[in-house]
């Protein structure tokens, strides 16, 4: 008797650029798209409000919640080859400056041009906050980010950051995360045709989506290159 072969998975992964292991899981979703038969949907949304609607507080709020947040990243650094940096002063001027216009130029990213735009332009404002402590909330910002990486159509996706359907789309999203449960960054939600959701909190969920897979989990994936 032949047994069919299941349908390919999909992950939506739902990320800001302001979460470390937001960071983490981009860079290490992407190496695992690569390797397994997935295919990963980037999605971006707002943890502020995530945050606000489901009650939920960032750990840096507690001196010791941070203090081992900033130990953990290090063994992810460590483990998957990764350069997070603590910035200078993250509540002092991270968290104030938001990220709502890197969020929104993200989504009109990914609403208007290629995929590999998206994740360009992703990985350079996480790096601006996690590697290199420079800010991300002034356009003059987002014009840096985009000649830095040479970003097609860029005055154009710069001003969709106020154009309605995007603010309306990127609140949607952020909608339809907190309806699945969701109260932190990365938000991962696991989906294949005749099987119900599975959703998923956090940047080290790789081993039981292998699992749910049918796949070995493989490891860190240090070899494997994204653009």
């Amino acid at each position: 008797m032949l047994t069919m072969a299941k349908s390919k998975a999909t992950i939506d992964f739902y990320f800001d650029v302001i979460s470390p292991y937001a960071f983490i899981g981009f860079e290490t979703m992407l190496r695992f798209e690569k390797v397994m038969p997935v295919t990963v949907n980037l999605k971006p949304f707002l943890i502020g409000a995530i945050f606000k609607e489901s009650g939920n507080k960032p750990p840096g709020l507690m001196k010791r919640k941070w203090e081992h947040m900033m130990r953990d990243v290090a063994y992810n650094n460590a483990y998957w080859g990764l350069n997070l940096v603590e910035p200078r002063d993250f509540f002092g001027e991270v968290i104030p400056r938001t990220s709502i216009k890197a969020q929104r130029l993200l989504t009109a990213i990914e609403r208007e041009l290629p995929r590999d735009e998206l994740v360009r332009a992703a990985r350079e404002l996480f790096h601006r906050v996690w590697t290199v402590d420079q800010p991300i909330n002034e356009v003059q910002n987002l014009h840096e980010v985009a000649d830095k990486i040479g970003l097609k159509e860029a005055d154009r996706m710069i001003a969709m950051i106020e154009q309605p359907d995007i603010k309306r789309i990127l609140k949607e999203r952020t909608t339809t995360a907190l309806d699945q449960g969701c109260f932190g960054a990365p938000w991962i939600v696991f989906k294949r045709t005749g099987e119900p959701d599975r959703v998923f909190f956090g940047s080290d969920r790789l081993h039981f989506i292998s699992d749910l897979l049918g796949e070995p989990f493989p490891g860190p994936m240090r070899d494997v290159k994204i653009l």
